[in-house]
């Protein structure tokens, strides 16, 4: 995948998470797709704010000053207040404490809701919500990226009028504060500020009174701060800026306008009602940040002889596309154009008028299908963005899997349209510009797939054919009073019976209707015939409490399906029982305290933490095979500690890690020690790194290093104050590189000598 694609699944797909264990803490340089994908991790505000509202889990929290919520108030009960400190002893201003409760669903397919408030600190480090919190346990979670320590949980006994309890954060916390404003003094919100250096990357994003605070934990080295606003011209980054300062007036200037002219291809007449999208182009300049107005459909209404004066375009690369209100135009090629300094240009845009493609499709015996939604795919190009999407599939673009495919391959839902009682369906589109392929999902069929279609404009609709679906009927089977009602919801999943096979029910064939009933049954129609995985993925165990949803869910059985048949599949609901693991950590005989574990199972795993003794427990976990890696300070290691948990187990599993210590000494061509050169060694399987300045006999002594081979890269001692001016990926250029290290698996000391080339 090309850092073109990847930053367009950035700018419009979002980020998706990010393995922090592996690059944080000392780890350096920051990758810019790293700072991207990190952005809604780490957001922080300065400004207090509290909420109280039931909600739904994927509910926004309200904030204060946002329209009165229609759901009726909690009932009374204690009033909660506290401090928030770190491990240092010092009270932090600017964090956000969130307390969440589950209560009762009253949704049809009993998924929980939660009943929470949010508040944040004020600068002595004292907090308090603004509404009394009723009887019931709550889970406290601290919001900005920042690692809670304690309490998990707040217990509010029935008729307790007040509480104080204290927020503990990890590690020792340092703020960098200021302001933002524009050319005339005034303050400026959403501005994200990201502070890196050798120890990391922290962000922060302004307030309504254009104040930010970032937060970093166990930073004491200076940072550069980089500044981004949508709107407004990129500023220069702000070289060594020392934690704990906080009277830091950033001024930032108002970028300039286009001049943009909207007109149908071919006739050259002006088209008056559109809206458009248009951002810079992150990927010539080499990654940047983004607000979200800055990605949104703006401008829409009536441009008088199709144009528009657009305000706030920096300088320098941007993107364009442009949506039509006729439905009749399809949206615009994306229009790639540099803006000049102090100028506005012009920029022409052409639209396309909309080709009609028909599409009719019928059973074996040739009778018409009505009501089947037929897709128009094309293959994801190398761009994804080399052509843009139909408004409808906004999004959904960039993600919307081919479910069906003979191989792997990600496709674009070009165009949708269903079918009449005639069955036949209209697509109306611009003509796909690669490989395209037409799905036909609907309720009396299995689907159907038609690679390699040609459709012509305006001319004979293609015939897709269509078989009678199977059908598959889930039961699961209570033992214990309640077990039903817990796995109402659960959502059930079909893959491949195959490696690496695909799944249906991620595209939305089912929708909701691929949820347990209370009863616990499901019944799908339509399914392809073949064979298939069976998995479930409750929200709940069977004994009512909440499941975290580690790996992709509980494989409950094979099964063959056969069109036009039924076939039924039952599972005891005993299985969906969580499992615990616990044990103690050793890394080269010595406890491996207040360590990092990662538990990786079925699609991902959780996370935890060992203690003093280096001691760890994990509860909650999916039965299956779990494998335990490692991350401490200075070591990302994977291990072949696993365990294989039946449903309901609860088992032990030590774990003894031996690494060896690694003395790396660098030498200048004439023999004489390397002293005060930046050294970066990244592990080639992207399981640790080192990053540290020689001594003065020119050596790097980290207290441990993961197993595999090592990528050396070497800056002078001046680099730390040439590099801001070099851009990001132009830093490996400007290095020297050393042959490469290898540390095995095992215990030890080991010193490797690299000479320095003339």
């Amino acid at each position: 995948m090309t850092r073109r694609t990847i930053g367009w699944l950035i700018l419009f797909a979002g980020a998706a998470g990010l393995a922090a264990w592996l690059i944080r803490d000392g780890e350096r340089p920051v990758p810019e797709s790293a700072i991207a994908a990190n952005l809604n991790e780490q957001q922080a505000s300065p400004t207090p704010r509290t909420a109280a509202t039931p909600e739904a889990s994927r509910v926004p929290v309200a904030n204060e000053g946002d329209e009165p919520s229609t759901q009726p108030s909690p009932p009374q009960g204690a009033r909660v207040h506290g401090q928030v400190v770190d491990e240092s002893g010092q009270r932090v201003a600017g964090v956000s404490v969130d307390l969440r409760m589950p209560v009762p669903s009253s949704e049809p397919d009993g998924r929980p809701l939660s009943w929470s408030q949010e508040t944040t600190s004020e600068p002595d480090g004292s907090f308090g919500f603004r509404e009394p919190f009723p009887s019931g346990s709550y889970d406290v979670r601290v919001l900005g990226g920042l690692k809670l320590v304690s309490p998990a949980k707040l217990e509010v006994a029935p008729g307790t009028p007040e509480i104080a309890f204290t927020v503990l954060l990890s590690g020792a916390l340092r703020t960098i504060r200021g302001r933002i404003v524009d050319e005339n003094g005034e303050p400026v919100r959403e501005v994200s500020v990201l502070a890196v250096g050798q120890e990391g990357a922290d962000l922060g994003s302004s307030a309504r009174d254009g104040r930010f605070t970032i937060f970093g934990t166990n930073r004491t080295a200076p940072v550069e701060l980089r500044i981004q606003a949508q709107g407004f011209e990129q500023p220069p980054v702000l070289q060594g800026v020392a934690w704990g300062t906080d009277d830091l007036e950033i001024r930032i200037v108002r970028s300039g306008a286009i001049e943009l002219q909207v007109v149908e291809a071919g006739t050259g007449a002006p088209i008056e009602e559109y809206a458009l999208r248009c951002v810079p182009d992150l990927v010539k300049r080499r990654g940047g940040l983004m607000t979200s107005e800055g990605n949104a459909i703006r401008y829409g209404g009536r441009h008088e002889a199709g144009r528009v004066t657009i305000p706030g375009v920096s300088a320098g690369a941007n993107v364009l596309i442009v949506f039509p209100s006729d439905d009749a135009f399809a949206p615009s090629d994306v229009v790639l154009f540099d803006k000049p300094e102090r100028i506005t240009p012009l920029v022409r845009v052409e639209l396309h008028r909309k080709q009609v493609f028909a599409v009719d499709v019928v059973t074996l015996d040739g009778l018409p299908v009505a009501d089947s939604s037929v897709q128009l795919l094309c293959a994801q190009p190398e761009d994804p963005m080399a052509r843009p999407l139909e408004p409808h599939a906004q999004a959904a673009a960039l993600q919307d899997l081919f479910a069906f495919a003979s191989g792997p391959g990600i496709f674009i839902r070009w165009a949708e349209a269903t079918t009449d009682r005639d069955g036949r369906a209209t697509l109306r589109c611009a003509p796909p510009p690669r490989a395209a392929s037409l799905r036909v999902l609907g309720t009396e069929h299995a689907p159907a797939i038609v690679r390699d279609v040609i459709l012509a404009a305006s001319g004979a609709p293609l015939r897709v054919v269509v078989e009678g679906g199977a059908v598959l009927r889930v039961r699961v089977q209570a033992s214990g009073e309640g077990e039903l009602e817990a796995l109402a919801g659960s959502r059930v999943r079909l893959r491949e019976d195959r490696e690496e096979g695909r799944r249906l029910g991620d595209l939305g064939e089912f929708g909701d209707a691929n949820r347990l009933a209370r009863d616990g049954t499901l019944e799908l129609r339509s399914l392809p015939a073949g064979a298939w995985l069976v998995d479930v993925e409750p929200e709940r165990w069977a004994d009512g409490s909440p499941r975290r949803g580690f790996g992709r869910g509980f494989p409950i059985g094979r099964v063959t399906l056969v069109a036009g048949q039924s076939t039924e599949l039952t599972v005891p609901a005993a299985q969906f029982r969580p499992c615990s693991l616990s044990g103690r950590v050793t890394l080269n005989g010595a406890a491996f305290a207040k360590g990092e574990l990662y538990f990786a199972g079925r699609g991902g795993g959780p996370f935890a933490t060992t203690d003093a003794l280096g001691a760890y427990s994990m509860t909650e976990l999916d039965a299956g095979t779990w494998t335990v890696h490692l991350r401490g300070e200075g070591v990302a290691v994977r291990t072949d500690a696993r365990r294989e948990l039946a449903p309901g187990e609860s088992a032990v599993l030590d774990v003894a890690v031996t690494l060896p210590r690694l003395v790396l000494r660098l030498e200048l061509p004439d023999g004489r020690p390397a002293a005060g050169h930046e050294v970066a060694a990244v592990a080639r399987l992207g399981l640790g790194s080192i990053h540290a300045t020689t001594d003065a006999d020119g050596r790097v002594a980290p207290p441990f290093a993961a197993p595999g081979t090592y990528d050396v890269l070497v800056h002078p001692p001046d680099w730390e104050a040439r590099r801001a001016s070099i851009p990001f990926e132009q830093w490996p250029t400007h290095g020297t590189r050393v042959d490469p290290i290898e540390v095995p698996a095992r215990g030890g000391s080991l010193e490797i000598v690299r000479r320095l080339p003339q």
